[in-house]
């Protein structure tokens, strides 16, 4: 992309370097330091993920409704189909999708994780994001159906189980509608705190 002039992006108007980021296929760190799986998969090939989310993500969406693991795994399954035809490409992207969603709900119920230190809570997000993608990524490369099963057996299916267990919990468990609730809860004090009280807010209103 750089040799071609392809990702030339102009001169930075603060240092006045030249920029080469207009196109690019991939952001190394936040793919090795990225803190969910969804960051990683956007910056691993980029490019791809910008065709994949303008001409199918975009076109699955219904207007008025919020978008599910429908309109997820329209897009992981065309990626499945764009990279050929052996069992483990459909079946890892099948589970990529549903891991995608479960970061989002995870993202959305962070409120509850509140209690785990900063930096100790984005080391364990980098560690589990990318102890999930190397697990898919070995996978993806075994290629037959048997040779994948054979590898996940042989960790006892637990990246799989724990994806779905996980995404079953937070989509159906009210667990993100917990969280919503005790955030506005939080904010509500916040902002009667930051205005003198709840007797102010009354009055306001």
């Amino acid at each position: 992309m750089i040799s071609s002039g392809l990702g030339y992006a102009g001169k930075d108007e603060k240092t006045g370097k030249e920029k080469f980021d207009k196109i690019y296929s991939i952001r190394v760190l936040d793919v090795e330091f990225g803190l969910s799986p969804q960051l990683m998969m956007v910056q691993w090939n980029h490019q791809i993920h910008l065709w994949l989310k303008y001409y199918i993500y975009n076109r699955t969406l219904v207007p008025g409704k919020r978008p599910g693991l429908m309109n997820n795994m329209a897009v992981f399954i065309t990626s499945a189909f764009w990279h050929g035809f052996y069992p483990c490409y459909y079946m890892i992207f099948f589970f990529a999708a549903i891991l995608s969603e479960l970061a989002k709900d995870i993202y959305r119920s962070r409120i509850l994780f509140r209690w785990i230190p900063h930096p100790l809570s984005s080391i364990l997000a980098s560690f589990l994001s990318m102890l999930m993608m190397n697990f898919i990524g070995v996978s993806f490369m075994l290629l037959t159906f048997e040779k994948g099963i054979r590898f996940s057996a042989s960790v006892y299916h637990f990246v799989y189980i724990t994806i779905v267990v996980m995404f079953v919990i937070f989509r159906f468990g009210g667990v993100t509608k917990r969280a919503a609730k005790l955030e506005k809860k939080i904010q509500e004090k916040a902002a009667a705190k930051a205005s003198g009280g709840p007797n102010n807010i009354k009055k306001e209103k």
